[in-house]
């Protein structure tokens, strides 16, 4: 029987400052190959992109039943998704995401790229992809799949709050390797703070720091036994929008909690606060609000008040608006290499996506995508607002997306008629 995958100890993983890069790899694959490998084997890889150029850092070695092929095939696809830069409100920023590559319109950029190989009949892959901007260092956990792959929503949702926490694991760890720096708070295990500098000395942030201590160490007890999904969910990707806290060991072996400074956005946006930037960029992910108050650390009330805030700010009137204005991506094909041809996410309409519509399907999420009511959108089509929330149904379950903001940021807007 397989052994049960520990959500915990992949967290516990992201969070581990004390392994060299290799070993930090290795133990990724260890974590997450039982669960994604789908019979050719999990790729592990780390990368940065320069300009045009692609090279592969660093990648685990492929077990089981896979070969260099299928190594090959994914550090081009890797490839292929960070090549060109997505467009976000201000330029590069830091992305992560966990789905199959069919759900993207990548069906026949990895049938291509597999056939190319020499590894035929592949037709999905499922994984991870993480992008720490603006170092353009990435990460990706990828599995190829013979057949078509559909992550249950509960699945979906549960390894989202795992990238989260690897992408927060990465993101500091490529901070402190391009600008080492001392952490801004230290605390005792049981999360009293013993030192604090900068924002850490405020009450709020040090009560804020006390809790997430204790919640981290309640989710590495007997609760991620007895009840695993509690756990996960207690143990958050940032406190307060602001800092991550790992383990540390002083030269005596006593064993204290490092606060690290580990903004979401390195960059600003005039119009908005820094929270309201980091809380857009997950916006023009289609995050919904509870994922976003969890990758940040915050109150959803917090998240909500600052979501109509940076809406009314920008001018724009719900937050599908913009993630269709800023968010989406769409595959085009672009030369890697001298030998290959690869799909590269570009900014703009997911044209294969949005050829899986019926004429009929195009218009109501044409108009839906536009801000329009249900009612409106049923009475320019001459139908019942029943049979248009029937049709957004279907399109969201087939697309596996859970709203307007997902399906904006999926689909990256609306084609340009004629």
């Amino acid at each position: 029987m397989k052994p049960r995958f520990d959500d915990i100890a992949a967290l516990e993983l992201a969070y581990d400052l004390s392994l060299t890069p290799a070993q930090w790899l290795d133990g990724v694959f260890e974590r997450f190959a039982r669960r994604l490998d789908q019979g050719l084997g999990v790729s592990v890889g780390s990368w940065v992109v320069g300009g045009a150029s692609f090279d592969l850092v660093e990648q685990s070695p492929l077990h089981g039943n896979a070969d260099a092929r299928a190594s090959q095939t994914m550090s081009l696809l890797a490839s292929s998704l960070s090549a060109n830069e997505r467009v976000s409100l201000y330029g590069p920023h830091a992305i992560d995401f966990i789905g199959a590559g069919h759900e993207m319109g990548m069906e026949t950029a990895i049938s291509a790229i597999s056939r190319d190989v020499g590894l035929p009949g592949v037709a999905d892959a499922v994984g991870m992809l993480i992008v720490s901007q603006p170092a353009r260092r990435g990460l990706m956990i990828s599995a190829l799949s013979r057949h078509t792959i559909h992550l249950l929503p509960s699945e979906r949702r549960r390894l989202r709050r795992i990238t989260t926490h690897l992408s927060s694991g990465f993101r500091l760890r490529e901070s402190l390797r391009e600008h080492p720096h001392p952490p801004a708070a230290v605390l005792s295990p049981s999360g009293r703070v013993l030192h604090a500098e900068g924002a850490a000395q405020r009450e709020s942030a040090k009560e804020a720091l006390e809790r997430a201590v204790k919640a981290v160490d309640r989710s590495r007890g007997s609760l991620r036994r007895t009840s695993p999904e509690e756990a996960l969910l207690m143990w958050k990707g940032l406190v307060a929008g602001e800092w991550t806290i790992v383990d540390w060991v002083d030269t005596d072996s006593r064993r204290f909690v490092v606060a690290h400074q580990n903004r979401f956005s390195s960059r600003s946006l005039r119009a908005l606060a820094p929270r309201e930037v980091d809380i857009a960029e997950y916006l023009v992910q289609g995050r919904s609000t509870s994922e976003i108050a969890y990758a940040l650390g915050l109150q959803v009330g917090t998240v909500s008040r600052a979501t109509r805030t940076l809406l009314r700010r920008l001018g724009v009137k719900s937050r599908a608006d913009l993630a269709a204005l800023f968010g989406g991506v769409a595959p085009m094909k672009a030369p890697l290499d001298g030998q290959h041809e690869v799909f590269a996410l570009t900014a703009g309409p997911n044209v294969p996506l949005w050829a899986r519509l019926s004429p009929s399907e195009k218009r109501v999420v044409e108009l839906t995508l536009r801000g329009r009511p249900l009612a409106q959108v049923a009475a320019a089509r001459g139908v019942s607002t029943k049979t248009v929330k029937n049709q957004l149904g279907s399109v969201y379950a087939r697309f596996g997306v859970r709203g307007r903001a997902e399906l904006a940021t999926l689909l990256g807007g609306v084609p340009s008629e004629g």
